[in-house]
């Protein structure tokens, strides 16, 4: 987070360098409370095992893993632009 924030603060221009960075705060601090609202969700679920949690990962990764083989890259579509149908 750290990094993130030098990194916006040495881009942005003087002028919105701290409406810049309070919307980034408030944008991180968001997704944090959101994420940490759906681990309390998953844990307070019995029926839930880290071996049921970490297949279901695995299994995500595979389908991602795989999708991203049929998918055109994006540095494609930027030079080639998107083919008509």
């Amino acid at each position: 987070m750290a990094l993130g924030a030098a990194i916006l603060q040495s881009v942005a221009p003087d002028a919105i360098r701290g409406r810049l960075m309070g919307v980034y705060n408030l944008h991180i601090t968001g997704f944090m409370a959101s994420f940490n609202l759906v681990n309390a969700t998953l844990a307070d679920v019995g029926a839930l095992t880290a071996a049921l949690i970490l297949g279901a990962g695995e299994v995500s990764f595979v389908f991602v893993v795989a999708f991203s083989f049929i998918c055109i890259p994006l540095r494609q579509l930027y030079l080639r632009g998107v083919p008509a149908t």
